[in-house]
């Protein structure tokens, strides 16, 4: 993520290590003179109002997913959080798809990235809406240029209203403009497995909630 954030402020990093001393990271960005600050009312971002559906978070690193569940909780969401795409297939395989109101993931994760984990639930004939979220590095983009251009994009690091707008907008969309084919909006087949796991994993219900 601090690869993105740097690159994306068009700097670079120099990382050296030596055995028994340590790393030194350098961290370079261009300079930049000051900006004129308006002498108008600064500008304020709009936050949408409370929600009450229920999202799932597939992030790996901890502390980005535990302020993504804080703040959408804070908003009136219901959270439930995975740490890789393995485990957020397992945990609508549990739930039932129709208990998730749309998925946030990371798009490169270990074991199951977030395209792979798209791939899944579409095949699979899932319907849940997806939102990407990246620090937006190289690998990022090639990432995600293969995927629907209609799927939401949340850039890291964002802000509250960023997260909030992003959120509203992915839940107000159609299922098909969402990256996900008209006919995959219908119910798994009981007893339907997801692919793309290296692992095991129950087979895909609609279930209620327990």
């Amino acid at each position: 993520m601090i690869y993105g954030i740097v690159k994306q402020h068009k700097g670079h990093i120099h990382i050296y290590s030596e055995v028994g001393t340590g790393t030194t990271v350098k961290i370079y960005l261009p300079v930049t003179r000051p900006s004129v600050v308006s002498s108008g009312e600064p500008r304020r971002e709009t936050i949408p109002g409370k929600g009450n559906e229920t999202i799932l978070v597939v992030e790996d690193d901890v502390s980005i997913g535990r302020a993504t569940r804080r703040a959408l909780e804070n908003y009136g969401y219901t959270v439930i959080s995975a740490s890789d795409g393995e485990e957020a297939l397992e945990t609508v395989s549990r739930c039932g798809s129709s208990k998730i109101d749309l998925i946030i993931t990371d798009l490169v994760m270990p074991k199951l990235g977030g395209r792979q984990l798209y791939e899944a639930l579409r095949s699979a004939g899932c319907d849940i809406k997806i939102m990407f979220a990246s620090g937006y590095s190289k690998r990022d983009i090639e990432e995600c240029a293969v995927l629907d251009t209609k799927i939401p994009f949340l850039h890291k690091p964002w802000t509250l209203a960023e997260l909030l707008s992003r959120v509203r907008e992915a839940l107000d969309q159609e299922v098909s403009g969402n990256g996900m084919a008209k006919a995959a909006h219908k119910k798994p087949e009981s007893g339907r497995k997801f692919s793309y796991l290296r692992r095991s994993v129950p087979p895909l219900t609609v279930s209620a909630w327990s």
